[in-house]
């Protein structure tokens, strides 16, 4: 089945690229207990200035963008990609708390990957800690497949998916 057909009978998620006015919502998001757990590099609770320094940093970073979807006035969550080498982009999700369980994460990502794809072209790269079986799903059903794992430092299992960024009808 085309990635396109899983999503074409639910409700449109609006993609926008992050503004100002989502500073805050970012760094309750990055925050919450749940996403610190499934972070792969800090579990540690970041502190409003060093948020703010890092998204003045990244919010007019053309190597580094970031999207905000959008139900019925409602922030979803953030998917944002960034450059790593000629036509590789690593591509990470966080969901609002508030809009977990509800079963849009992985339409959220493709609407996210269908906006991305207007200006991008290569490949997708996904890091997930192997215990992050809700993203891993997330992940597949947006034709994401496995490729490599490694151990991180503490000995967590990180597994590693691409997908190749093709034009996509919403």
């Amino acid at each position: 089945m085309l990635i396109e057909n899983k999503f074409k009978n639910m409700r449109k998620i609006d993609i926008r690229r992050v503004i100002d006015r989502d500073v805050s919502d970012l760094l309750f998001w990055r925050n919450d207990l749940q996403s610190r757990n499934m972070s792969l590099l800090n579990k540690e609770r970041i502190a409003e200035t060093n948020h703010r320094q890092w998204f003045e940093e990244v919010i007019d970073d053309p190597q580094r963008i970031i999207f905000i979807g959008m139900l019925d006035g409602a922030k979803v969550g953030m998917v944002r990609f960034d450059y790593l080498s000629l036509g590789l982009w690593r591509v990470s999700i966080i969901v609002n708390p508030q809009m977990r369980g509800k079963g849009l994460a992985a339409h959220f990502l493709h609407c996210a990957i269908c906006e991305f794809s207007k200006g991008n072209t290569g490949k997708l790269l996904a890091e997930i800690l192997s215990i992050n079986l809700a993203s891993v799903k997330v992940f597949t059903s947006c034709g994401f497949k496995r490729i490599d794992s490694k151990k991180m430092e503490k000995g967590q299992g990180v597994l590693m998916f691409d997908r190749d960024l093709v034009k996509a009808a919403k």
